[in-house]
């Protein structure tokens, strides 16, 4: 859901064809036929996005509290699946807020180009602040390393470098396991495979 919103904030609202159409028969003055799509009125849809904008930070903040009692609740290893796949649509939610900045950074520089914005600087400031806390929250509760010096020991709770089996007195199903071995074939095709997995061309 929380994807769905991301998704459409970033679209453009339209009306279907059989909307158009009641639209054009109650403006008398109407003579051109509407478009199957036809754009919304600028305030309307400022107001719909207004809406979900509100909608969107509440679910965030639910999904961020959720996640948060998961980590630090009891039996960590049998919600790794389900925090592993909420912290990938958050990192796919921060893209998209890069995205949408990047886009409003261009048009403020287009209208002012001393405006003082800098692209590349909005979207490293996203990925130190949010993807670097978000991911080391997450290796700091399996423990998949830590730090010895200059070099990280990797320890702890890791499926995807080590695999994983079912194990149901720890919470391991079959459904992880299968979840962690079609990720780990994901990496491999892609020449990313963990240590231990033989790449693949």
């Amino acid at each position: 859901m929380l994807c769905a919103m991301h998704w459409f904030m970033s679209r453009i609202i339209t009306f279907t064809k059989g909307s158009a159409e009641k639209v054009a028969e109650s403006l008398p003055r109407l003579r051109v036929s509407p478009s199957p799509q036809a754009l919304t009125s600028t305030l309307l849809n400022l107001q719909v996005k207004q809406a979900m904008h509100s909608l969107l930070r509440d679910m965030t903040k639910a999904v961020l509290d959720g996640l948060e009692k998961a980590i630090l609740g009891s039996k960590p290893k049998a919600h790794w699946a389900q925090n592993f796949c909420v912290i990938l649509v958050l990192c796919i939610c921060i893209e998209a807020v890069q995205v949408a900045s990047d886009s409003f950074a261009i048009a403020a520089l287009c209208k002012d180009p001393e405006c003082g914005l800098s692209r590349l600087s909005i979207c490293q400031a996203l990925d130190k602040k949010l993807f670097k806390e978000l991911t080391g929250l997450f290796h700091m509760a399996y423990k998949t390393y830590r730090t010895k010096g200059n070099h990280k020991s990797q320890t702890g709770f890791n499926p995807i470098r080590n695999g994983l089996v079912v194990y149901q007195d720890e919470g391991i199903t079959q459904q992880m396991v299968d979840l962690v071995n079609e990720v780990r074939q994901i990496m491999t095709a892609h020449g990313k495979g963990p240590s231990g997995i033989s790449k693949q061309r």
